[in-house]
């Protein structure tokens, strides 16, 4: 599924009337559910030779923008203008993609993946990039050139689970977000190769709140130290920083972090739930980092946001 946010949508079928009666064929159907603002924008009869749509609306719209003529002349030079006007418009206002490849069937994904990430890599204001599920090399490498220096949200849980093909073209194009990322979340991405980490050398994300690093480093430490210097250059903006299971991590990745880099943790999950348990750093370096900061871990921090909620107590509940 591909979703674009409501005014980036109103704009692209605002570009794509402007093909007229040259187009034939619409598919919207992963887009998610199309809001009667956006259609509204389309003039009643545009698509008179429109055959072929799909997706949500279809039946509903219809009759009012495909009319019942089709005696309108097929200009195709409209449909290359429309394209390039519908990458004009995605440049300028998508901020926000949202991309779950899970339950499709394989023949379905690439497609999804490739379209979708081709819209990403188009736009300059993005803000908010999430993808769920398996995606080809083919859609990641259309991140070659991408540049989101307005990024502010990434969520890339599990798509380097199993494969760290395509880690290197995402990883790059979330460095260009040098001043904007405040949360990062590579949870279970324990196949991202040390030539994709290396992206983050001499990275500076000094506005950066949350980081997910669960179990990225379970097998193999390699990489460890350089995604370890970015999330230290956010000093104390860093509030959340969630190692759990990455009990590969070298000592001397943690070593190279100056004392009292992160005095603000909010929490901290570094259990490493290896054969002889214990804890992924110590609690002296842990001292050493925060300045001695009070640290809560995972679970302590969400018991205590339920008894505030709740006027209850820890554990209860």
């Amino acid at each position: 599924m591909v979703v674009l946010v409501t005014h980036a949508l109103c704009q692209v079928l605002r570009a794509l009337s402007s093909a007229g009666a040259c187009l034939e064929k619409l598919n919207l159907k992963n887009c998610g559910c199309i809001s009667p603002e956006a259609w509204s924008v389309v003039p009643e009869g545009c698509w008179t030779r429109l055959h072929e749509w799909k997706g949500q609306g279809a039946d509903e719209h219809r009759d009012r923008l495909c009319g019942g003529s089709v005696e309108a002349p097929v200009a195709t030079e409209h449909a290359e203008e429309a394209r390039h006007e519908v990458d004009k418009v995605l440049s300028k206002t998508l901020r926000e993609v949202i991309i779950d490849c899970r339950g499709l069937p394989q023949e379905d994904v690439k497609k999804h993946a490739v379209d979708g990430f081709h819209m990403a890599a188009g736009t300059s204001v993005l803000e908010i990039f999430w993808v769920r599920g398996t995606v080809p090399i083919q859609a990641w490498r259309e991140l070659s050139t991408a540049v989101w220096p307005k990024l502010r949200e990434v969520d890339l849980t599990s798509c380097f689970q199993d494969d760290g093909a395509g880690a290197t073209e995402v990883l790059r194009a979330v460095t260009s977000a040098a001043t904007s990322l405040t949360q990062l979340n590579l949870a279970l991405c324990k196949k991202i190769p040390l030539e994709a980490w290396k992206k983050l050398d001499n990275t500076e994300w000094p506005s950066l709140q949350e980081v997910d690093l669960r179990y990225c480093f379970s097998d193999d430490g390699a990489g460890a130290t350089e995604v370890l210097h970015a999330v230290a250059s956010a000093g104390a903006s860093l509030t959340k920083l969630n190692l759990l299971g990455c009990r590969k991590i070298p000592a001397e990745a943690f070593a190279a972090i100056p004392d009292g880099t992160w005095p603000n943790w909010e929490y901290f999950d570094t259990r490493s739930y290896d054969e002889a348990g214990g804890q992924v750093i110590g609690e002296e370096e842990k001292a050493r980092l925060t300045g001695g900061a009070q640290v809560r871990h995972v679970w302590e921090a969400l018991q205590l946001r339920r008894m505030r909620r709740g006027g209850g107590h820890p554990g209860r509940g």
